[in-house]
């Protein structure tokens, strides 16, 4: 997919008193923008977490996801399309991360919900989950 979506999400509480923003990152480089959010739950370095999103983006079916306020990402999460013979096109989300100091707050589903609502659920018959961290 060559085009950025934006996503406006609702408010998430009183907490967070800006509109969280999610957006597709679209490349590598824009995908490994996570690397210091994704720091808080892995020990990866930033070299092997560039070779496996390349690997991952080489795939064609991988997307990535990230949640901002105030143009601080917040959170991320990668997402893969595909076709299993149990129950034919299928959306996995996976990897999902949010800051450790705003955990708790709805981020983390929002950004299952804006993957959800990728999925086109007329052509997704399944919607995983896996691996999650938030």
């Amino acid at each position: 997919m060559t085009s950025v979506h934006y996503h406006a999400i609702e408010r998430i509480g009183a907490a967070l008193s800006d509109e969280v923003i999610i957006r597709e990152l679209v490349g590598l480089d824009q995908m490994m923008t996570i690397f210091p959010l994704y720091s808080q739950v892995s020990r990866l370095s930033e070299a092997v977490v560039c070779q496996r999103l390349s690997a991952m983006f080489a795939q064609s079916n991988h997307r990535c996801i990230a949640a901002y306020i105030d143009e601080r990402m917040v959170g991320a999460s990668g997402f893969w399309t595909g076709t299993q013979l149990w129950c034919g096109k299928y959306v996995e989300a996976g990897n999902v991360v949010v800051d450790s100091a705003l955990r708790g707050q709805g981020i983390g589903g929002k950004m299952m919900a804006w993957i959800e609502a990728e999925a086109d659920p007329p052509r997704a018959a399944a919607i995983l989950r896996s691996h999650d961290r938030a």
